[in-house]
Order: C-alpha cells, then structure tokens, then sequence
C-alpha cells in the first residue's frame, strides 16, 4: 500500500565529490567538454543569458508493455552512398530538409544512433537548455543518452543497464536533470509497475557502472503502488523536482535532494488540503477525488513565492486543479476550476459542447504568465468533440486570472483522424506565434496571429507515412535565446526508427502575404514535388488526403512551379550542379512530378494547361540533349584550336533575351547560366545559331565551316526530333494520351491552344534556310567526294523532315483561331507547305544524293505528288529515262534504274489509284505522253480508269482503248466525251463520227444502243452548225478579216427590228461560229431563230426555226432541264409568229381565195411547218410540239427565267426586255391579224402541201429509176452516186462544204 514517506535506501560506500578533483575522462564514456549550442546558425539568434524550462512531454508516455532487443555499443558504419538526382540542402546543422515553405520548415537532424534504428518499444524524453540538447531513451534493459543536435550521423550514445527491470513490466520511465554543475547532467528512472526510483547525479558515473559494477552512484528508492496501478507520466518541475501521475490519477511530488542539497529521494501526494495523512485517509481521498478521472496533461510555472513552483493538472472531462509545491516537498492546494463553465458562457463554446462530447487531450501555459505569475495565466488547450460527419479538433485559449474564461477558439479545419480518438498534444514553442499539435503521425501546424482579413490564420498538416518506423513517440519544446516576437519558433519529434525531426515556424509576416495566411496550392505541390521524391523520406505528400483548392488556382499554381523548373528559379533548387546534365534531369524529374501529382489529386485540369505543362518538361527535356550535342563536340573538337560554335551563340544572344549573370554572387560561366535559367526561351537559339553560322562563313576554311555547320545541325536536331519524340512518348503521363498524335505532331484539334513553341515564325524560316545553305553548298563540286559533306547530307533528312511536319502544325494551329486575318495566313501557309516549301526541300534532298531518303519522307508524309517527282527525277539521274522519258533499251539499262522501276511498280501496287493518278498526271504533265501509252507503268487496269476518269484525258483514253485494251465501247464513249468537251465544231465532228465507226466495228448491239442514238444526236447537232456555217460562208470570203465579215452576216441575215440585248447575243454566237467552236443546243437555237426570216432560209435552203427546234432535240437541254428547254422552244416559236405581216395578211379585202391562200403560203410561219411535215417532226418529241400563238407570250420575257443560261453576263435582264417587244407584236398580230385564226389554216396548208410534195417525189423518183435503167453505159451515171437532171445532181450521199472538204453522213 501507499505510504507518504519514502522509503530510501543510503548509499554504500558512497564517497563525497571533491570540488577540486580533476575529472575524469572515460574513453569515450563521459561526455565531451561544454561546446556551443549546435542550433543553426542561420536559424536563430545569439545565445543570451536565459535558461528556460527543460523539453517537457506533457506528461503523456506511453504505459505498455514491450519487448526490447538490448545490445551494447555498435560500431559506427557509414552506410554506401548512392548518387542521386535528387537534391538535398546542405545545412550548418547537418540537417536534410524533408520540407519547407514560406510558414514552416520541417529537418530530419543527422544524429541517430545505429542502435536506435533497428530498436522495439521506447519511451523517450527530450531535454533542451540553451547550451545542451539531449534526448533519453529507455528499454526495457537499457537507457541511451546522446546529444540530438550533433552532426556526427552516428553517435555513440552513454548507455545504462537497467538491472532492475523486469521484461514484463512497463517500460521505465527516464528523465533528465540538472545538476549543480552546468555540464554535468542527472538522470531520474522510475520504474511504472514497481514504483521503484532509480536517480544518478551525473549519467558518465551512471554509465560506469557497466564497467564497475562494485562503484554504486545512485540513489535508489520507491513508491508503493496499490494493486493494478502504475505510474503513468513523470514530469520535469525544474528545481522542485517531478510530478508523478498515476493511473489512477493521483499526483505524487518527487524531490531528488534533501534540506541539505544532498541526493535523497522523497514523494508525498498532493492532496485537497495539502497535508500528508495516513493511509486510509489517502485511499478515501483518491477515490473521493477523481480515482476514475483522467489526467491528460500536468504543466508547472514558477510560483510567486520564492523558490516554489505552481502545478497546474487538467482531466480529460476539463476539470483543472492547481498546487504550489516546494523543492522541500511541502505544496498546497491554489485552484479547482472546470472549463465547461467558460464554455457555457460563449456562444461558440456552447456549440462545441452541446452534447457534452467534448474532451480535453492536452494544454500548455502560454503567455508572459508561465515565467512571471503576477501577469495572470493563460493556456492553450486541445479539445476534440463531436460534430456531424465525425469528430472535430479545436485549440482554446483560456485565461485563469478570474477563474476561467474562454478567450479564442481555433478550430483545426485541416485535419482528418485516423482512429475514433486519437492522442494529441499541443506545443506551444516561444515566442508563442504558431501551435504545433502533434498526433501519432500528423503535425498540425497552427497559426496563433490571426490575420486582420479573417478570423482564421495559416493552418497546415504535414503526414508523416503510414508504412515504417515513422511513429512520432515524444515530442518537446526546443529552448531558443529568443528575444522578441519575430524570431522562428521550433520544437523536436523523436519518430521510432528515424530519429529527431525538427519543426520550425517562421514569424508572422510583417505585411499581407496570401501564401503565409493560408496553404496555397503552389505551396502544397512544391512540398509534394521537391520533397515527395527524396529517397527515404519519411514524410507522405501523395497518398494522404489532399486540401481542396479552387480550379483556377490549381491551373495558375502547377503554370508557375512549371515555369519556376523552367527558370530554376525556387529556393528549393540549386543553381550550382558539378553536372548539367543530372542538373537538368532533376528538373525533368520535378516537372514529370508535378503533372503526376497534380493529375492524381486535381485531374480536371484544362486542355491547354496539360500541354503548357508537357511543352516545359519537352524544354527541359531538349535542352539536355543540346547540352550532350556540347559535350559531344567539346570532346571532337578537343585537340583543334577551333572554338566551339555553341558558346559564341549563347554569348550572342540579346540581354534582353536571357537571365543576367551576377558575377558578384560567382556567376561567371554565363554559357552554364543559360542552361540553368533560359531553358524557357530555347526556341530563341535556333534563328540565333544560324546568324553565327552565316557570320563564322567569312572568318573560316571550308573544311572549319563545314565543321561548324553539323554542329548547328545537331543542336537543331537535338532541341526539335527531341521535342518531337518527348511529346509522343510522354502524352499518357501528362493526361493527353486521348490527343491525336502522329510522330510528335498534333492532328486535331488546335482549337483553345496557345501557340506552339516548336512551330513559330523564326523556328520555320531557319529550319528552311538550313536547307538552303544546304542548297548552296550542293552546287560546289568539290563537296562531292568530301566523305564529311556526304555523311552531313545524310542528316538534313532529318531537318527536311522538321520543316515538313513542323509547317504542318503551324497552319493547323493558324486555321483553328478565330481571326479572319490569322485564318487566312493558315491557308496561304498551307498552300506554301504543299505546293512550294514541300515538294522543293524534298527535291533537293533527292538532288544531294539522298534519294532514297527523299523518298521515304514522301512516303512518311503521304505526299504523293512529290514521291512522283522525285522517282522521275532519280530515273533521269541513273539514265533509266532519256529526255523525253521514252525507255532505254534492257541492256543499257543501270542496277539504280532497274531499281526503281521495280520501286515504282511497288507504289502502283501499295498506293493503288492514288498513286497511279498523280504518277499518269505528271508524265501527261510534262509531255511525257508516249511513257504513259508505251512503258505500261503500273497495272494496265489502273491505267485504262485514270484515263477514263477524265474527260480531258478521253483522247489518250480512246488510243489506250483500242491499242492496249481492244475495247471498242469504250473506245466510242472516250470518242463521245472527248466530243462532248470538244471546243472545235470541225473536231467534234471528226470525233463523232469517227465513233459512229468504231460503234459499228463494236459487238454487243443492246449495249451499244444507247451510246449510238447519243452519238447520233451530237452529230446530228454538230451537222446543223456546220450547215450554218456553210451558209455564212459566201459572205466571209468576200469580206477583208473576221471583224467585216461578222459585220456583213449582221447586215444582210440579222433581222431589222431593233432589239439590242438579242442583237448582242447574235453577235457572239456568230463570232463564236466563225472561229469555229462548237456552240451548245440553246445557243444555236437562239442564232438560228434571230436569223432574218427570207435571208435566212434562202442561206440555209430551210427554215432556222426549224433547225433551231431540231437544235433543241439534238441536245441535251431537255434531259437537263425540261422547263426551261420546253422556255426556249416557245420563244423559238414567238420570234417565227412575229416573223411575218399578221396584219397585212388579214387584209384580205379584195382577194381571191387563191390570193388569200397564197399570201399564207409566203409567210415564214407555212415554211416551217410545211417542212416539219415533209420530215415527219411535228408531234414526235417535245421540241416539235404545235403551241398555239397565245401560248408563246411571255417567253424569256422575265430576267429571272434566263438567269439559269445567263448568269454570268449582264444580259438576262436586257433580253427579257427584248423578249417582251416580241410579246407586244405577237399581241398585236392575235388581237389585230387575227393570227389564232390564220395559224390553224396554215397549220392545214402546210400539212397538205406537205403530202401533196410528198406524192410528187413519189412519181418523179419512179420516173427517174425507169429512166436510169434505160441507160447501160455506166460513164453517164454521175460520181456521186446519182444522174444529172435537168442539170441539176440529186441524191447524193455526200456533201461538198465551203472548204472543199466532205462532211460525212451517217
């Protein structure tokens, strides 16, 4: 049972210290002489005269029971270094940083034993004064002592045994001590199951005790415990000793030295009334007081009265008790107060406990009141409590001058448990403007200044991993020399396998400053970027819940840590690298880091960001390969006197351009500068380097210029073919894997992209005037057995192959912006590409020798045109063509030449009609047509469809017909559409008919019948121009040139009416008659039917409207558009109507009726018709139709009925004017000449004179076949065929023109 006097054993043997001893030193046992704080110089201030309170734990440890490896001194062994691209910040404090930003700085310190990597269960405890930083860590055998802050990574820590401890009892429970001398330091051990006490006034005699067992040092004494109790926390009160807590919840005072200052160990309870009873009376009181309470956490300040010390404990319900106590072991009892008053009193509070869930996990004095009693008290407690969704975690300040009053609640919005009620501790480190909570793996950094913009200030949480002996066991206060309130606060975290880690916080900022008021997103990825990756880092970044950030901050954050890399401009990155090339890769490194994360946490980024973050890494990514391109011609142009082209070039560029160098801060290599912050601008090399190569031209010998010359070739190829390859390969990473890509270059779509670096202006126009350098150099003769030349050539495919797919992405990228103006300068520079820039730069890839290659991009690029051209041109090169393309016998035939027609004959068969029609187009195009008939490229097949699959190749089509295909019908169709698209009249007629032959010569009739009545109406059509123009053609031999003679048709076959839009058609379709092209249905119509009536018929010996109506039939107006064929043939019939006198004719007052008869058969109208009769027209096709005379009126009187014919002239609209003239005398002639009436009866006469010529020819050819075979003497029978009679030649199967020449009939 508990007994207030402690039971204490005397030292056997225990000799007094003699002040004036030398001491002494253990090899390695005892600790060093006093040295300098170990603290980062760059961190905090000058040490000052002040010793603060020691690290204290709050008075949480952990109470269970663990097993223990115990092992002695190791061997320090420094473990193998492994190079990395990853990059550390070498500190004074020999400290790696595991993560910073601009509020807090998180440093794994160096010094961790080897033991302590590999231990089990501990228990630690820190303590930090200004001129020592130790930490204690107990097992269950063992005790280990070492100096945190030193920058030894392996130090040899003091080591005790632990006799008395049993495995399975408790861990024990060690703290340390002051003693009177400052350098020597005491070590308290309590075990927590036995109560026993173990004290060592100087831990270097403590540890000697391994090595002399019969030289005892401590003090050893003990606490009686009751049954199932143990002692839970041990905590340091300075001068006055410890407080004990046990679990059942009793405070135990224990001093270390008597009234004498001698060691002796005592306890007393702190009880209600501060007196000591008996046992019972102990036992009533504990459980009386709080038995089943818990006590969290025990704090203590010093006291107003001299030399005593205040112990302020507090429950997990919120009850708060205090005491005074003395060094002596005397205390009283000075407070009880409950903070669920305090919070009953505040609106806030009252929410925090409504259900009364709250509880307190831990508190810590803060303010001028912890070190000076008289300026009141003031704590800041952590509290968790329940709230809808889980539980929540808030920091209250409370002030205890007037009992308890809540001052502030901060809530912890950034943190998430784990577990249902996980442990927590508050660190409120000096001076006091940032918290600290502390769980088992979250630190939850917590701003005390609140901003004067919000209620709420800077909150973040650093994850220490779920996975490893990352556990954080104990934690304290650091001791600083502060002095005032803008100094950086810290406290320590010993994590269970991976040693001191140290948390720093930057003071509040003097001006607003968004990043130091709350977590940013930029801040938040640079930790997870430049820290995440650290080999055997401890901290998570990735795998714990991230904070949410607004859409246009993630964007704007990942672009700046994006261009940061690019500029190398973050205080996490070094400037300085032994190697550009590692240099280089950590930046790659940290953008492919970054898009990963972000993409991980934040995937909804846009389009255009996920390419602005793939075309920094592609910078980055080119720039490297240039730096190997400079190490690659430092290491050729070694023993040459010649300087390198790549340092003159970066030292050419503009200021403007590039980051200065400071010399003062020891930038004096500008070239490695560039690389280090203009990574960004690399585009702005390319024109440059060409400048400096030009330049170097005057300056060099050919060989040296040559030299220089594949040196800007490789640094254009290894900044763009990079690029290229960066941006296929890595498209899934950076969330574009969905894009459509070939070979780097984007296909669609460009739409909402900025513009593409890889494809600007001075980009292009230096990759091209590469290669005309290129161009120049080829024309030297010389060159041509130069092996350097040659192997430099073989490259520029390379650089053509750039300029191609780089313009290509140039113009799409024009085309998909919403300038007008910037669209057409993507179509203009698409026309360039294809037409221009494209086919020549493959042409002079071809023409240095490299045809094979020319040959490939061209088929890489789909272009089929060029790949044409330079397979021709490769045959003229190896003789495999002459001039004229004609085939060169087998036997002088060249291996290259047999070559590629063995090529060419594999396109026909790869590429098909593609192929086959751009390759037939050229050899036609250059006049190569006996190639095309003669060498049978390709597949005869393809051969006969391409010249089928134009009307303008329908000539050759007809010779390839009949010579290769033997294909008479489609032989007489070419004939038909060559006839068709024919633009001379004679031609056509020639064509035609000579497919009117061909259809005969052909098999198949069924098939042949509808190309045959075709073939038939173009002839028939053709035949009625030619007949017209017999008919001019006494008149233009008589006339001087084609002007007069056009003037003398006008004049004597033009009607004399004044009609002078339809006189202007008449003159251009008869000075289109004149030179012979052949004129379409409607217009030969029109011609003949504006013809004068009598001139007319009297030239042509019939009717023209009945040419134009058989005109009308012949073409193909009808098939193509009924009702405006069916337009024409009424105006036909409205100008023959108004051809004649109606009104002279029906005066017929004083005529006979022979008269009358007469009159009618004289008119243009009984012409007409009486010969339709006699050729059996009328009433046989829709052109032959009778209208009556009303029916003509309004014929092509309206403009919009002509503009189908005519709507690329200014005529339609005058000739319907015209036209509607002729509506006004066809009016005049029904209403006055009464011409409904007259028409019917020369519809009659016609037809019967018609029958009655008919029944004359009858008789006179049977007289003449009588007459003829009266006749036996065969020279009286006319040549053509016929007898003369009455002088005169009749039936005859021929016709002799105006030429001379014979038209042929069918």
């Amino acid at each position: 049972m508990f007994s207030p006097d402690a039971s204490v054993q005397s030292v056997h043997g225990a000799s007094v210290r003699n002040p004036r001893r030398r001491r002494r030193v253990d090899d390695g046992l005892r600790q060093d002489p006093p040295k300098r704080s170990k603290i980062s110089s760059d961190t905090y201030q000058a040490v000052v005269s002040k010793e603060s309170t020691a690290g204290k734990s709050n008075g949480h440890a952990k109470d269970v029971d663990r097993d223990v490896a115990v092992a002695m001194r190791d061997m320090s062994v420094r473990d193998k270094r492994h190079a990395s691209t990853t990059w550390r910040p070498p500190k004074s404090d020999g400290s790696v940083i595991l993560t910073k930003n601009a509020t807090y700085t998180v440093k794994r310190l160096p010094a961790l034993p080897e033991r302590m990597k590999t231990i089990g269960d501990f228990r630690a405890a820190f303590r930090s004064t200004l001129t020592a930083h130790h930490v204690v860590v107990s097992t269950q055998e063992l005790v280990y002592i070492w100096d945190y802050t030193s920058l030894n990574p392996s130090p040899i820590p003091r080591i005790l045994n632990l006799p008395e401890s049993k495995r399975l009892e408790a861990l024990p429970i060690a703290a340390l001590v002051t003693t009177t001398s400052s350098s020597d330091i005491g070590i308290v051990i309590v075990f927590p199951t036995t109560g026993k006490i173990k004290f060592w006034e100087n831990i270097d005699s403590a540890e000697s005790l391994s090595l002399f067992q019969q030289r005892r040092q401590g003090i050893d004494g003990s606490i009686k415990l009751y049954t199932g109790e143990s002692i839970t926390q041990v905590i340091d009160i300075k001068h006055a000793g410890f407080i004990l807590v046990s679990s059942s919840g009793r405070h135990v005072h224990l001093t270390i030295r008597d009234t004498q200052g001698r060691p002796s160990i005592n306890t007393s309870i702190l009880g209600s009334d501060g007196t000591s009873k008996g046992m019972l009376v102990n036992l009533y009181q504990t459980f009386k007081g709080g038995y089943r309470s818990t006590v969290v956490a025990v704090q203590a300040r010093p006291s107003s009265t001299k030399g005593h010390m205040e112990v302020l404990s507090a429950t997990n319900e919120g009850h708060f008790k205090s005491w005074e106590v003395s060094w002596a072991g005397h205390h009283m009892p000075t407070g009880d107060v409950d903070i669920n008053d305090a919070l009953a009193k505040h609106e806030q509070g009252r929410h925090l406990n409504t259900d009364h869930s709250l509880r307190l996990l831990d508190f810590i004095i803060i303010g001028p009141g912890k070190d000076d009693p008289s300026k009141g008290l003031r704590v800041m407690a952590l509290v968790v409590y329940d709230e809808e969704g889980g539980k929540e975690y808030a920091l209250l300040e409370l002030d205890f001058k007037a009992g308890v009053e809540l001052v502030r609640i901060i809530p912890i919005n950034h943190y998430q448990p784990q577990t249902e009620y996980p442990a927590g501790k508050v660190y409120v480190p000096e001076p006091e403007h940032t918290a600290f909570v502390v769980f088992e793996r979250e630190v939850v950094v917590v701003s005390l200044a609140a901003p004067a913009t919000s209620s709420q200030g800077f909150q973040d949480v650093v994850h220490f991993k779920q996975e490893g002996a990352t556990e954080i066991v104990e934690g304290a206060l650091e001791t600083l020399a502060v002095q005032n309130k803008h100094e950086p606060s810290s406290i320590v975290l010993l994590t269970k396998g991976a040693g001191v880690v140290r948390f720093i916080a930057q003071p509040p900022p003097a001006r607003k400053d968004e990043e130091r008021q709350r977590v940013t997103a930029k801040s938040k990825f640079e930790q997870a970027i430049f820290f995440g990756s650290q080999p055997g880092t401890i901290l998570e970044f990735r795998q714990c819940k991230q904070p949410q950030f607004p859409q246009d901050e993630v964007e704007k954050a990942a672009l700046s840590i994006s261009e940061d890399i690019l500029q190398t401009d973050s205080s996490v990155m070094p400037e300085i690298s032994s190697s550009m090339d590692q240099h280089l890769g950590m930046r790659i490194k940290a953008a492919h880091d970054l898009v990963e994360h972000v993409k991980a946490n934040y995937p909804q980024l846009k389009r255009d960001t996920r390419w602005r973050l793939m075309w920094s890494a592609e910078r980055l990514k080119s720039a490297q390969s240039l730096w190997r391109v400079y190490e690659k011609w430092l290491g050729l142009r070694f023993k040459s006197e010649t300087p390198l082209l790549m340092p003159q070039i970066i030292e050419v560029i503009p200021e403007s351009q590039k980051a200065r160098a400071n010399p003062a801060l020891g930038q004096i290599d500008s070239f490695r500068q560039w690389f280090v912050k203009d990574t960004m601008r690399l585009d702005k090399i390319i024109p440059i380097a060409l400048l400096v190569l030009r330049d170097s031209d005057n300056k060099t010998s050919t060989a040296e210029y040559l030299e220089d010359l594949n040196e800007v070739l490789d640094m254009y190829l290894a900044i763009l073919e990079t690029a290229l390859e960066f941006r296929e390969t890595n498209a899934r990473p950076y969330g574009l894997d969905e894009e459509d890509m070939t070979g780097g270059l984007l296909n669609e779509p460009y739409q909402g992209l900025p513009e593409f670096w890889t494809s600007r202006s001075n980009v292009l126009n230096s990759l091209t005037d590469m290669v005309g350098l290129f161009t120049d150099l080829g024309k030297e003769p010389e060159l041509a057995a130069n092996s350097h030349w040659q192997a430099m050539t073989k490259d520029l495919g390379r650089v053509v192959w750039l300029v191609c797919v780089l313009h290509t992405e140039r113009y799409r990228w024009l085309l998909a912006q919403e300038d007008e103006s910037t669209q057409n300068a993507g179509r203009n520079l698409e026309d360039q590409l294809i037409n221009d820039i494209r086919p020549k730069e493959l042409l002079v890839l071809a023409s240095l020798g490299q045809g094979q290659q020319a040959m490939a991009l061209a088929e890489k690029l789909g272009d089929i045109h060029s790949l044409v051209n330079i397979l021709l041109h490769e045959l003229e090169s190896y003789g495999g063509m002459t001039s004229t393309l004609a085939l060169d016998a087998e036997a002088e035939q060249t291996p290259e030449a047999q070559a590629l027609y063995t090529k060419i004959h594999s396109y026909f068969a790869k590429f098909g009609p593609a192929f086959s029609r751009v390759f037939y187009q050229t050899l036609i195009a250059a006049g190569h047509v006996g190639a095309l008939l003669d060498k049978k490229f390709g597949i005869q097949e393809q051969l006969s469809a391409f010249l089928r699959s134009n009307p303008h190749y329908a000539k050759l089509g007809f010779i390839n017909d009949v010579i290769n295909d033997r294909n008479m019908l489609s032989a007489a169709q070419s004939l038909h559409t060559a006839a068709e698209h024919e633009a001379n009249n004679w031609c056509k007629t020639v064509q035609l008919s000579t497919g009117h032959l061909v259809l005969l010569a052909a098999s198949s009739p069924d098939t042949l019948r509808p190309l045959q009545t075709a073939n038939a109406h173009a002839l028939a059509l053709a035949r009625i121009q030619t007949r017209l123009s017999k008919a001019l053609h006494p008149v233009v031999t008589t006339s001087l040139d084609d002007d007069s003679a056009l003037d003398n048709i006008l004049e004597s076959l033009s009607g004399p009416r004044p009609r002078p839009a339809l006189h202007t058609l008449l003159r251009l379709s008869l000075a289109d008659l004149l030179k012979h092209r052949a004129l379409p249905a409607d217009l030969l119509a029109d011609t003949l039917s504006l013809l004068d009536a009598r001139a007319a018929s009297a030239a042509l010996g019939a009717s023209p409207w009945l040419l134009a109506l058989q005109a009308l039939h012949h073409g193909d107006l009808y098939a193509k558009d009924e009702q405006a064929a069916d337009a024409l043939a009424l105006c036909v019939w409205k100008r023959l109507f108004v051809a004649d006198d109606w009104v002279g004719v029906n005066a017929t007052l004083g005529l006979t009726d022979a008269e009358v008869r007469g009159q009618l058969r004289a008119t243009a109208l009984y012409a007409a018709l009486k010969e339709g009769y006699a050729q059996g027209l009328w009433l046989t096709h829709p052109a032959f139709a009778l209208p009556l005379p009303p029916a003509a009126l309004g014929a092509g009187s309206t403009a919009a009925s002509l503009m189908p014919r005519f709507s690329g002239t200014d005529l339609a609209k005058p000739m319907a004017g015209d036209n509607a003239k002729d509506d006004a005398r066809l009016r005049d002639a029904i209403a006055q000449g009464r011409l409904p009436h007259w028409y019917a009866e020369v519809v009659r006469l016609a037809e019967e004179g018609a029958e009655y010529e008919a029944v004359e020819r009858g008789v006179l050819e049977r007289e003449y076949a009588a007459w003829v075979g009266g006749f036996e003497h065969p020279d009286l029978i006319r040549p053509g065929g016929g007898v003369g009679v009455n002088g005169t030649g009749g039936g005859v199967a021929g016709e002799e023109d105006g030429d001379g020449d014979v038209e042929m009939e069918g």
